[in-house]
């Protein structure tokens, strides 16, 4: 796309949405538009938001309209991979 000068910057957004108030794709829009403004708060707090683009995701697995996030760790994965199945 041509974009020059790109940084990345981790969000401190907390990903603890109530996943049963969302259908999948919003529980994935509204978490990256919380990281997006969490983003964007700490730019403005250091006076770099101007003229900024900020580009935000999310992903998820989902499986019958479960959402399935990052496995917390090996047995969250196992537990996960198995239910995929």
């Amino acid at each position: 796309m041509g974009f020059e000068n790109v940084e990345i910057y981790p969000s401190n957004f907390p990903e603890d949405l109530k996943k049963e108030d969302y259908t999948p794709q919003d529980y994935v829009l509204n978490t990256a538009i919380g990281k997006a403004q969490a983003v964007y708060e700490e730019l403005k707090n250091k006076g770099e938001a101007e003229n900024t683009i900020i580009l935000a995701a999310d992903t998820v697995v989902e499986i019958d309209g479960q959402i399935f996030e990052k496995p917390k760790d090996k047995q969250d994965q196992l537990k996960n991979l198995t239910y995929y199945r």
